[in-house]
């Protein structure tokens, strides 16, 4: 009877363990566990590993450029990784002072991208940062995702997936410079964002987007005698609505928009698309039925 008492009270032990959440604090320089801003750790990574030991939790993150690739670990929940804020200013954070750049791999972590949330995480915000210089900025995977106030720039693929997901968020980012594509992402919403000089803007499928500005992006093929569709937004089974698309180009199909996908509808609601070029569809081409309503659109083939 003692003995399965024992066993009881260490399963019970075990199971509150998990369920507890905690708090790290990570800021340049920092040398300790990241128990407080007093103890901080120097490592991003660090921290979220802790968190994943403890169940759930925060990581706050004080200014600096962080030269680690950044993995939130496989199998974490109700991660919240909020970049800008210090000891002295925990009320309205500085977003535009937290940097991670590629850097440190652990070769057991990364698949080469500045952050990467892993398999089967659920209920993951990512917030407050900025992202320079990635092969990829951000891969997202798991159910729940928010990336939100967050600068990507100067990548090859600004924010993608890697599959098994669903259920992404990107809301009041900005992206740009990436030479590939800014954001490539499926059943996934895009809010108030801003998405200007990349390669393609944006590559989706059964997504949605809103208030987002996605401008001066130039999608053009690098070898000779081969052309690229869609500069702006090349899209499948995708809604937008109250976007402005303009300045956008390619030299093959849809300028601002490339609707594609046999069988499936796409909807263009209340958006502004000028002054997008391409060889055929300035504005938009389609491939698939497209449903537009209060859109204005001028632009040159």
């Amino acid at each position: 009877m003692k003995r399965l008492l024992t066993v009881i009270l260490t399963c019970m032990f075990i199971h509150g363990v998990q369920a507890i959440e905690i708090t790290r604090y990570v800021k340049q320089g920092g040398t300790g566990k990241g128990t407080s801003w007093a103890d901080a750790c120097g490592s991003i990574n660090q921290a979220l590993d802790a968190i994943k030991v403890a169940g759930n939790g925060t990581v706050y993150i004080g200014p600096g450029n962080y030269t680690e690739s950044v993995v939130i670990p496989n199998g974490s929940k109700n991660v919240n990784m909020l970049g800008g804020y210090s000891e002295n200013n925990m009320e309205k954070p500085e977003r535009d002072r937290v940097f991670i750049t590629e850097g440190k791999y652990d070769i057991t972590k990364t698949v080469n991208a500045a952050l990467e949330v892993g398999w089967n995480g659920e209920n993951i915000r990512v917030s407050g940062i900025n992202i320079v210089k990635g092969n990829t900025g951000i891969v997202m995977r798991g159910t729940n995702i928010v990336v939100d106030s967050c600068v990507v720039s100067g990548c090859n693929t600004g924010i993608t997936e890697d599959g098994g997901g669903k259920n992404f968020t990107v809301r009041n980012c900005v992206i740009s410079n990436c030479s590939n594509v800014g954001i490539r992402l499926n059943n996934a919403n895009i809010f108030n964002s801003t998405v200007k000089e990349n390669g393609l803007g944006l590559y989706v499928t059964g997504c949605y987007i809103y208030n987002c500005a996605i401008i001066d992006n130039v999608h053009v093929s690098q070898t000779r005698g081969f052309t690229t569709n869609g500069g702006g937004i090349r899209m499948s089974q995708t809604v937008v609505s109250r976007s402005y698309i303009a300045n956008n180009r390619c030299d093959g199909e849809g300028g601002g928009l490339h609707v594609s996908g046999s069988g499936y509808h796409s909807f263009i609601f209340q958006c502004i698309i000028a002054n997008n070029t391409a060889r055929d569809g300035g504005g938009i081409y389609a491939d698939e039925q497209v449903f537009s309503a209060h859109t204005n659109s001028k632009n040159r083939d």
